[in-house]
């Protein structure tokens, strides 16, 4: 496998740990460990822990907008707000270890690194959904309000 595919498989490995641990409790120890590779290797497609947690936020924003996107995609003009949010409500959804990272994002904006990212991913996601759905800010606000209580109901109903 090249460092490129590598790469991809430890973010999509990474998601779903920090998703279930949070940030400072995952260890790169066992995201090397699921991926079948040494911590060494890990740290050198990564530089750091919080370098490899940064890129999984991209790597979940960009999912994440994928998802919105094609939720919205062929979807009445007026549903399209309503069809992103039922895309993370299916039961058994594969899209819960996204969910989970969301809050491991959110709740690891202490560190003033983390903030800005976590802040950029919010800001990117609100564009990016408002720009899908041709919504109005104040249907998209709704919207993100929605999305936020999808979040629990769809972690806590597993």
């Amino acid at each position: 496998m090249r460092a490129e595919e590598r790469r991809a498989l430890v973010l999509r490995v990474a998601v779903t740990e920090f998703g279930l641990r949070g940030y400072e409790a995952t260890s790169t120890a066992s995201i090397a460990r699921r991926v079948g590779v040494s911590q060494p290797y890990l740290f050198r497609l990564f530089r750091s822990k919080k370098h490899l947690f940064t890129a999984t936020a991209d790597f979940s924003l960009a999912e994440m907008c994928r998802l919105m996107e094609d939720a919205a995609k062929g979807v009445d003009h007026g549903e399209r707000l309503a069809g992103c949010v039922r895309t993370f409500l299916r039961p058994g959804s594969a899209h819960r270890d996204l969910l989970r990272f969301q809050l491991a994002l959110y709740g690891a904006a202490g560190d003033p690194d983390v903030a800005v990212v976590a802040r950029r991913h919010y800001e990117t996601l609100w564009r990016r959904v408002s720009k899908a759905t041709g919504a109005p800010d104040e249907n998209v606000h709704g919207f993100f309000q929605e999305l936020s209580l999808t979040i629990v109901r769809a972690l806590l109903d597993e």
